[in-house]
């Protein structure tokens, strides 16, 4: 969900609402927040329903492994046509020790999906295109586990958390590439999953000094999916909502 410029009203206009269905609702006092802002992840419904909790057959699975594959290898096609990097982001490629300023174990919590970008180390990396869908052979053992998941997730459904490292309110597995696979390609729009912070040396980049406010932010919400592109936008987004700015939401 994108909202543009001056997403919320004038004093005196109506507030407004955003990401209706399985997203968030946000109703906001009359305040304007220029600049942009997004919710993390997808208001589509999964492709295919639990069917009243009757699991896939083998036989469909392996359907939805080949369509999952498909749109990797086109996925894959797309970035290197476009010059961009046809696999997941690994983070101990784009961080050392000495951007960091600490590490938070953050416990057990919901990871927006979309908000999964990458892997912790190199590893497999190049089994998954840059939108973790698989890019391996239906006949290789990576493809067998693939289908044993997304069997799983449509009968029980997956419940192991994922394992994963938060970096600039970006995330990146350590443990669980294939469940982050299976429930992108079901559009799931969060997965649990058991993760430590990464946090980032003051700076005054802009993006550093919005994330900051974020951590503020999430100190009083809990929430990780909101992502704003202006300065000030999350203080202000606490004005507009909280009856008592500064103090945690209830």
């Amino acid at each position: 969900v994108q909202a543009g410029k001056n997403s919320c009203p004038l004093p005196g206009e109506a507030p407004l609402q955003y990401g209706k269905g399985n997203a968030v609702a946000w109703y906001f006092s009359p305040l304007r927040l220029s600049g942009t802002f997004s919710i993390i992840g997808t208001t589509k419904p999964y492709k295919v329903a639990r069917r009243g909790g009757i699991p896939l057959s083998r036989q469909e699975a392996n359907e939805q492994y080949a369509k999952a594959l498909k749109a990797g290898q086109k996925h894959y096609r797309d970035c290197v046509i476009r010059g961009r990097y046809p696999y997941p982001q690994v983070l101990d490629e784009i961080l050392d020790d000495s951007m960091a300023a600490g590490r938070v174990d953050m416990g057990l919590i919901s990871i927006p999906t979309e908000g999964i970008v990458g892997t912790k180390a190199a590893g497999r990396t190049s089994a998954f295109a840059a939108n973790f869908m698989p890019l391996l052979a239906a006949n290789t053992e990576f493809a067998a586990k693939w289908v044993e998941l997304c069997m799983a997730h449509l009968g029980e459904g997956i419940r192991d958390p994922i394992k994963a490292y938060e970096y600039m309110n970006k995330f990146y597995v350590e443990e669980g590439n294939k469940r982050v696979s299976v429930m992108k390609y079901y559009e799931a729009m969060s997965i649990p999953g058991s993760v430590t912070r990464i946090v980032p040396r003051r700076s005054e980049d802009k993006e550093n000094k919005i994330y900051y406010e974020f951590l503020d932010f999430y100190d009083l919400t809990g929430v990780n999916y909101l992502w704003f592109s202006q300065l000030g936008r999350f203080r202000a987004m606490d004005q507009a909502v909280n009856s008592r700015p500064g103090q945690p939401w209830s």
